[in-house]
């Protein structure tokens, strides 16, 4: 093909796809051509291709199936394409803005920001789709998109719970007399095994989740399985057949079964598997309790090894189950896509598409922007399970509107390009059963709007913009039952004004846009136009030969269990490793004795691991220490733990530690953390931009409440305090704080200017 005609027939492809995607398969076919009709790689037509191939990946991850992804993907390799950052984080955007959230694409793609030479993100999966038992192909993956059926992990021909303990889920038939009654058609058995810690703490476990456990759930034994026969056969069909007891919670409907020989063992149980269930849906108590109870987290998340006294793994002794467990499988549609995927590209091939100026740089971006997003599908995996459960549970719980009728459209287009996306603004009035007093969406949430389910039929994600009005228990006349969303989409107004649609809370992606955002922006912004602490955050050795380790180890909180890696500094950050080396003002024996303890003794003085240990005594040691990891890690714990140390053993009268952060949500992270770590904390900032649970400790309400006990105790003296000025009160307030938390703009003001730290 000439290069003339390759051009014209390039751009008419390229072009051609981006109008219809349907001719996606056309332009790969054209592309493919010219691969096998070209012999000099610096050909015209070669060149061509090359210049527009990335276009067409574009084209393909908004809209191609896996087949056609991995194709053009594919093609990137073969053409010697080149990815940056930007469209690098532009093609994960994408990807993972679908829904269901293909899974083995984003892992193929992860692979390209990985080195040449570099470890693997393997796809999906045991056997000859992936890692066998890494990463997230195992219960997990066999749960996601409504399956949750037995996933009863970990090696072929074990007993079960004989070194681990997994969730099985059970599944009702429809017609099922529990599903009639308005229970959950899933639910999980946990086998007892007196060698998980976590069933000692299952009573507190479920606490966080339901309230009071006494009045919300009601646990039934059923040893014989008499009362609950559809229970027992689900229990036989998993192999966790055995003696059980069942736990359900009123309020939402959902329920657990727990198998054990004892009555003890089988509460216990069910209380920890009801638990479980209910943080398949309450992403944010989910988060919290993973925080506090870092094996409960693991049991969510697949199933934890056990612990004997001597170390090793024990069998479990009083489970009173029976049967072989399967080996924990993927799903069919992960199978298909994986086999689709394989049959097109390696992961191996797709190492190294990524360019960047900086190596340190690179590495630095492929590393943490795969932990990144290992852990964001693990989210999403949670969103795709909670919205397989049947609609009339969500809309009671709610986490869905149904039968959302429009009432208006009005749409905006947004930038010049012909064809290219406007944001559409409805307002649906809300004719469901949903209940006012449970309504989980808020106004700033997003969510998914779809008609028959996100998973099926979704038209994208949208922004709330307003919610019905709720007044006590119901909805409010004054306000009217109308929700209204902001939707940035290329669909017709007319389609949104017929039918009826349904809205589902979806996860929070903004955290995850933040985190992806700062890393395109220290992987693009140049030596000379950034600030030198930026230099000290590739210091550090990154890597390790399994990418699911990486992922594993930041969610035990064991990464880099290894200890501190220290490579040389350039020129630009000399001043600041300079100013890291330099002892704290007024270090002392105490400091150095408490330094000595953190790196001789073990884990359990401290509830700390090796390298939470070396992170608090280097940051008690030197004047400026740069902690680092991925999500889960533990940053925010190993925060506190040096807070709480320092306020016990170093901290001097009436000064105050300093937390603070550029964000309010790290803020109230970190000021959450030391509030139950029992610190005196005092937050600063408006009280409207923090989290509610920390509304009592804003230094604002706590000058007002000093204001009510005054005014109700004596008005005398009330009207005497009245004359203080709120500066003295609020001074003398910090003054007492063990630990006052601002963000970083208003840790600069005059008041806390005022104090020493």
């Amino acid at each position: 093909m000439s290069g003339p005609k390759a051009k014209q027939v390039v751009d008419q492809v390229v072009n051609a796809s981006w109008a219809n995607s349907g001719r996606l398969s056309e332009a790969i076919a054209v592309f493919r051509a010219i691969l096998e009709s070209s012999e000099d790689e610096d050909s015209v037509a070669m060149v061509f291709a090359r210049g527009r191939v990335n276009e067409l990946l574009h084209v393909a991850a908004r809209y191609g199936d896996s087949e056609e992804y991995a194709a053009v993907l594919k093609l990137c390799v073969q053409l010697g394409s080149d990815f940056d950052v930007r469209f690098f984080a532009k093609i994960m955007g994408y990807l993972t803005s679908r829904l269901p959230v293909p899974i083995g694409l984003v892992r193929l793609t992860l692979n390209a920001a990985l080195p040449k030479d570099g470890p693997t993100v393997p796809l999906p999966g045991p056997g000859p789709f992936g890692n066998k038992g890494g990463g997230r192909g195992g219960a997990e993956s066999a749960r996601r998109g409504g399956a949750m059926k037995a996933a009863a992990g970990g090696e072929k021909g074990r007993a079960p719970g004989a070194t681990r303990c997994e969730p099985r889920w059970l599944e009702l038939a429809d017609s099922a007399g529990l599903v009639e009654q308005g229970w959950a058609q899933q639910a999980p058995a946990l086998v007892h095994n007196q060698a998980e810690p976590s069933f000692g703490q299952a009573g507190e476990v479920l606490q966080h989740f339901v309230g009071e456990v006494k009045s919300e759930v009601t646990i039934s034994d059923d040893p014989e399985g008499l009362f609950f026969p559809e229970v027992a056969t689900a229990l036989a069909d998993v192999g966790a057949g055995g003696k059980a007891a069942v736990a359900n919670c009123s309020s939402n409907g959902l329920w657990a079964v727990g198998v054990g020989n004892t009555w003890q063992a089988r509460e216990s149980a069910a209380k920890l598997a009801l638990a479980l269930v209910c943080a398949q849906i309450d992403d944010a108590k989910m988060a919290s309790a993973g925080r506090k109870y870092l094996r409960f987290k693991r049991l969510c998340e697949g199933g934890t090894d056990l612990i004997a006294s001597n170390g090793d793994a024990k069998p479990n002794a009083d489970s009173g189950a029976v049967g072989e467990a399967q080996e924990a499988q993927p799903t069919q549609t992960e199978r298909e896509e994986a086999t689709q995927i394989l049959a097109q590209v390696k992961p191996d091939d797709v190492r190294g598409l990524l360019k960047a100026d900086d190596p340190a740089d690179l590495a630095y971006f492929g590393h943490f922007a795969t932990l990144l997003h290992m852990e964001t599908l693990v989210e999403f995996q949670q969103l795709e399970l909670r919205l397989s459960r049947p609609p009339k549970d969500l809309e009671s719980q709610g986490w869905a509107l149904l039968g959302l009728q429009a009432q208006s459209v009005a749409s905006q287009k947004l930038g010049s390009k012909k064809g290219g996306k406007k944001r559409i603004t409805v307002a649906f009035k809300v004719t469901g059963g949903a209940d006012a007093a449970r309504l989980r969406i808020r106004p700033g949430d997003t969510v998914i709007l779809s008609r028959k389910s996100p998973l099926i039929d979704a038209i994208g994600e949208c922004y709330v913009v307003s919610v019905p009005g709720v007044e006590g228990d119901a909805w409010s006349s004054e306000w009217g039952r109308q929700l209204v969303l902001n939707l940035d989409a290329d669909v017709e107004d007319s389609q949104l004004r017929w039918g009826l649609w349904r809205a589902d809370a979806a996860t929070n992606r903004t955290a995850y846009e933040r985190q992806l955002n700062a890393l395109v922006k220290l992987g693009f912004t140049g030596k000379d136009q950034r600030p030198a602490i930026w230099d000290l955050l590739t210091l550090t050795g990154v890597g390790g030969q399994n990418v699911d380790d990486w992922a594993a180890r930041g969610r035990q909180g064991n990464a880099g269990a290894g200890g501190a890696v220290t490579a040389a500094p350039n020129a630009k950050s000399a001043e600041l490793v300079a100013l890291a080396d330099e002892e704290p003002f007024g270090a002392d024996e105490t400091l150095k004795q408490l330094r000595a303890e953190l790196e001789s003794t073990s884990d359990d003085a401290f509830g700390l691991n090796l390298s939470q240990r070396q992170a608090i005594s280097a940051a008690l040691g030197q004047r400026l220490t740069l902690v680092q990891g991925p999500p889960g890690a533990g940053k925010t714990h190993v925060s506190v733990a040096l807070l709480k140390l320092w306020t016990q053993r170093l901290k001097q009268p009436g000064h105050a530690l300093l937390a603070t952060s550029d964000s309010n949500i790290a803020v109230d992270n970190i000021a959450e953390g030391a509030l139950r770590a029992g610190l005196k904390v005092v937050r600063v900032g408006k009280p409207e931009r923090v989290s509610a649970p920390l509304e009592d400790i804003t230094l604002e309400i706590m000058v007002k409440r000093k204001h009510d006990i005054a005014a109700e105790a004596d008005k005398e003296d009330s009207a005497a305090l009245a004359r203080i000025e709120d500066y003295a009160l609020k001074m003398a307030i910090l003054r007492q704080a063990d630990v006052i938390c601002a963000t970083t703009t208003t840790s600069g003001g005059e008041l806390l200017s005022q104090l020493k730290f």
